[in-house]
Parts: C-alpha cells; sequence; structure tokens
C-alpha cells in the first residue's frame, strides 16, 4: 500500500471535525493552525475504513478571511459505513479523521 507520510511540514491539522452526518452525506471541516496554508488549494480524499483508493476527493481552498480553515460537503456516500478523510498538500498528508454516515431507516412500516 503506497501511503504518504505525515511529515513536519504537513497540512498542520488544528482540528478535524465532522459538523453533519446524514445516511449519504458529511460535512467534513478542518480548522488548520499554519497561516502559511491561508489561500493556498488542499486535496481532499475520503476513503472507505479500509480502502486504499478513495471514494470522494477534490480540491478546496483554505478561507483567506479569520482562520484558516476548509468545510467540504461530501454527498453519495452509503449508509451505516465506516470514512475516514485527510487533506494533502500536494505531497505530505494532515493527520486522518474518521466517521460513521447514517443507518438507513427502514422505509417499510407494518400495517
Amino acid at each position: 500500500m503506497d501511503q504518504l507520510q505525515v511529515a513536519a511540514n504537513a497540512p498542520a491539522a488544528l482540528e478535524l471535525s465532522v459538523p453533519y452526518v446524514s445516511q449519504d452525506a458529511a460535512l467534513i471541516a478542518a480548522r488548520f493552525d499554519d497561516g502559511a496554508l491561508t489561500g493556498r488549494s488542499l486535496i481532499w480524499e475520503v476513503f472507505e475504513q479500509d480502502a486504499v483508493d478513495p471514494v470522494r476527493y477534490g480540491l478546496c481552498l483554505v478561507k483567506a478571511d479569520g482562520e484558516p480553515e476548509v468545510r467540504i460537503p461530501v454527498m453519495g456516500l452509503t449508509p451505516g459505513r465506516a470514512y475516514r478523510y485527510r487533506f494533502l498538500d500536494g505531497v505530505n498528508s494532515s493527520p486522518e479523521g474518521r466517521f460513521i454516515t447514517a443507518m438507513q431507516r427502514d422505509t417499510h412500516r407494518a400495517a
């Protein structure tokens, strides 16, 4: 498995969080303690718990006003599944965050 190492000059996540989770979506968020990341683009990746390849990924811009942070809505996830996520500066990886999507509600009711 080709894993990126969390290096001393990796995106320094002060706080990783998932403020919203539903059956098929999540809002992943990170605040960074490195002002040098302000206004820079980062790659974000979401993986199923034990997967090597991401199920969702993209680019984001670290906010230039206020605290350096990102908030990414991730759609199309599987209900009741464990996921992990990270941010990359193109070379180095942040620590990983984790979340579990909500279980699918029973849509069939007995009469």
